[in-house]
């Protein structure tokens, strides 16, 4: 069987087997997550139950706290007498009993007008319960009305409300109370009213409490509003406008008609589990407990379970993958020596030039197109070090950078200039692809070379020409900025060991010649005097036009005194040439490393030649300030 087929059938099987361990786990992935959610739906009403049976138990209380209350014997004393001593033994009893319990706001005893005589309220925050010294009148409440209408001894309900603020306090906080209310009468005859608020967050927090925050309950009344729960933005919809639209009927249709059509159970939507009961948070006032676990609290629940799946799964996956990598990896090592095998035939017998060496760089093979680009023939290179003799005199650091790029990216490719059998060097663009054994041991490289030297004559050809000037063949601003900045640099570095000298030179009156004898002689007068220029310097200085009528010169190893004599000769050189009739002016400064601050000054310099008259040259110092 061929190594391809084995490949192949092996790479069938190991596909195989892997499915069918993904679809065996994938199965039992999705009973785990059934049995997740079995579990939270059994834990949940677990939840729910404790908060029915709390429910119960506080109601037994509060009502039993309420008539021991009503029933004080303190609070007949004062009916009986009513002083400001007994006053007192009464606020104590209410205080004592608003401390140790809690759940109370305020307990207040209200006369048959409605106005409070009594009132001990209980501040949580602080743990402090205290006699009020400010009372209202009440008879304007609607609760007064309802507590009018009880019987004796017969406690009512009110709705959850949120309880007036201190007088005096208009922004002090406020919670959310409820009324349990009695009538109090002695010998026979009405005397007045027991009002207590109860804290309903505290109640709610009473009842609701849960150690495992995903079983976390919402309290909802029965007309859909968030009673209590976590949810405290959207607490209390029905008493306050700016949170009416947050109604558990109306957010969640679906399960609302599921709660109303039956009293307990679940419903599973969207990926979001809530479980109900119908319940009574307080007397007189049923509600529905609601927790409710989105996906993402599902899936948390999960986690520990999905855990142990995946672990094992991996430990499935392992163990087969050590079965079958062994098998799989010598299988491919035949196959790639194949491979390997055909691919360098291929790039022998390829249009690229070849050079295949052994891992110490020692010639093994090279094909014709290698003989051809280079000289050498095949007879000659081999066991040869030819990368040495093709890099020249600099191949031992071309080498040692190449081959520490390999080392890092496995490859190789860039320009490199060889030197062929002959003499003559040649541009390639060069490409070393390495061959590590199993163990990573390099066996070969497999070295390409393209002749780019056509490609890079013309890249020259265009950089000179777009340096040079149409027009006189000088070079133009664009290379002037460079020699520019070179000079600077050359400047800033040496300073005083190797002066030079930045010169501007002007054609004077140059107008005047395109205006009387037309632009063709302009363009000639141009031409003649950079062709001056270029014979009257040295072959080390630079010269360009940089505008339309204007030159600079770049005189290195040039004194300031040296310049001066070298533009005086060509101002006199272009004065008495019989092919034109012009003068020039110039002006010139010594180098610095700031080459904008030269320019300035070398132009100061001509603009002073102008000034004077023209035809002749100014200088200006560069240790000198003329701005």
């Amino acid at each position: 069987m061929k190594p391809l087929r084995i490949i192949a059938s092996s790479t069938i099987i190991l596909l195989i087997l892997i499915g069918v361990l993904f679809g065996h786990y994938f199965h039992r992935y999705h009973d785990s997550q059934a049995e997740n959610i079995e579990r939270a739906i059994t834990e949940a009403q677990g939840q729910l139950d404790y908060i029915e049976r709390e429910y119960y138990l506080l109601n037994e209380r509060l009502v039993s706290s309420s008539r021991l209350l009503a029933e004080n014997q303190s609070m007949y004393d004062y009916i009986l007498q009513p002083s400001e001593e007994m006053k007192k033994v009464l606020e104590q009893v209410w205080a004592s009993v608003a401390a140790g319990q809690k759940w109370y706001r305020s307990i207040r005893a209200i006369d048959l007008a409605g106005q409070e005589v009594i009132k001990v309220t209980y501040d949580r925050e602080n743990d402090q319960a205290s006699a009020s010294t400010s009372y209202r009148n009440l008879s304007d409440k609607d609760f007064f009305g309802y507590v009018q209408s009880l019987h004796d001894n017969q406690f009512g309900t009110w709705q959850i409300e949120f309880e007036d603020p201190p007088l005096g306090m208009v922004d002090s906080p406020v919670r959310p109370v409820m009324k349990i209310m009695t009538p109090v009468s002695t010998l026979g005859k009405r005397v007045g009213y027991l009002v207590i608020d109860f804290d309903v967050s505290f109640l709610s927090d009473m009842v609701t409490y849960s150690p495992d925050p995903t079983l976390a309950a919402d309290l909802i009344s029965y007309t859909g509003y968030y009673v209590a729960g976590q949810k405290e933005h959207m607490l209390f919809g029905e008493v306050l406008p700016g949170r009416s639209h947050f109604n558990f009927a109306t957010m969640n249709p679906t399960v609302w008609q599921k709660m109303t059509d039956s009293p307990r159970g679940y419903y599973f939507e969207d990926g979001t589990l809530s479980v109900f009961t119908f319940i009574g948070i307080l007397p007189e006032r049923a509600l529905y407990a609601v927790i409710q676990m989105p996906p993402d609290e599902l899936e948390g629940r999960a986690e520990q379970g999905l855990g142990d799946l995946v672990q094992e799964a991996i430990f499935v996956l392992m163990l087969l993958l050590i079965i079958l990598l062994p098998i799989a990896f010598t299988l491919a090592y035949y196959y790639k020596r194949d491979m390997d095998g055909k691919l360098a035939r291929a790039a022998l017998n390829g249009m690229s030039a070849v050079l295949i060496t052994d891992k110490n760089n020692k010639a093994i093979l090279v094909n014709k197109e290698f003989s051809i680009l280079t000289g050498y023939e095949s007879s000659v290179v081999t066991d040869k070090d030819m990368l040495v003799r093709l890099l020249g005199k600099d191949s031992h650091a071309i080498i040692e950078a190449i081959n520490s790029e390999v080392k890092t990216k496995k490859f190789w490719e860039g320009e490199l200039l060889l030197y062929k059998y002959n003499g003559d060097s040649v541009s390639v663009i060069t490409r070393i692809q390495p061959d590590y054994s199993p163990l990573g041991d390099l066996k070969y490289n497999i070295i390409s070379f393209v002749d780019i030297s056509e490609r890079k004559q013309l890249e020259e050809r265009l950089r000179a020409l777009s340096e040079l000037d149409d027009l006189t063949g000088l070079w133009n601003r664009r290379k002037f900025e460079q020699e520019l900045g070179r000079a600077a640099s050359i400047a800033e570095r040496y300073k005083d060991k190797q002066p030079s000298c930045l010169a501007l030179i002007d054609i004077d009156h140059f107008k005047r010649v395109n205006d009387d004898k037309g632009h063709d002689e302009g363009d000639r007068t141009i031409r003649v005097v950079g062709k001056i220029l270029t014979d009257s310097l040295r072959t080390t200085d630079f010269v360009a036009r940089i505008g339309g009528e204007e030159f600079a010169l770049l005189m290195p190893h040039t004194t300031l005194d040296e310049a001066q004599h070298v533009l005086e000769r060509i101002l006199v050189a272009v004065a008495d040439s019989q092919d034109i009739d012009v003068t020039i002016s110039a002006g010139y400064t010594d180098m610095t490393g700031d080459k904008d601050r030269s320019y300035k000054w070398a132009d100061i310099a001509l603009y002073q030649s102008k000034e004077n008259g023209r035809n002749r040259v100014s200088r200006c110092l560069s240790a000198q300030d003329y701005l």
